[in-house]
């Protein structure tokens, strides 16, 4: 009727491959009734509450400059609020979020943008890397006092 069978499955290995896929990612997102960004919280290194708190940073940015800063954070179900302080300001503050190992923040800081992202580690210390909009892009690695 305007089609060529090949063996009677080939119509059908198609939709059947789709609604498998389509299964199981529902499984794996909504098993036990846990909402999609719980579950990839759940990985997390680190609590809330042991990332809450006072950390020291120690920037090195790939212009040669750099320095040390602190920040106060205060982390709730994965969202971060807090407050920077360094050389671009006092009690500036900051927004960001945890999922799992990965931290990312920011704040604009002497009209700059200025953001964070980094990465949990075990040992509890936090590495990544940091883009100044008026300085560049650099790395950095903070540990909690």
């Amino acid at each position: 009727m305007g089609y060529k069978s090949t063996g009677g499955f080939m119509f059908i290995k198609q939709p059947i491959a789709i609604v498998l896929g389509v299964l199981v990612i529902f499984t794996i997102c909504f098993a036990g009734n846990v909402p999609v960004a719980q579950a990839a919280s759940t990985n997390a290194v680190l609590t809330d509450e042991q990332i809450s708190g006072l950390w020291d940073l120690e920037v090195k940015l790939e212009d040669g400059g750099g320095g040390i800063c602190t920040f106060y954070f205060e982390v709730e179900n994965g969202k971060l609020t807090g407050l920077y302080n360094g050389n671009l300001g006092e009690d500036v503050p900051v927004e960001g979020y945890v999922k799992g190992n990965i931290i990312r923040w920011e704040f604009v800081a002497d009209k700059s943008q200025i953001v964070y992202k980094g990465d949990i580690s075990e040992d509890g210390t936090i590495s990544g890397w940091v883009e100044y909009e008026c300085c560049g892009p650099g790395v950095y690695t903070a540990s909690k006092q």
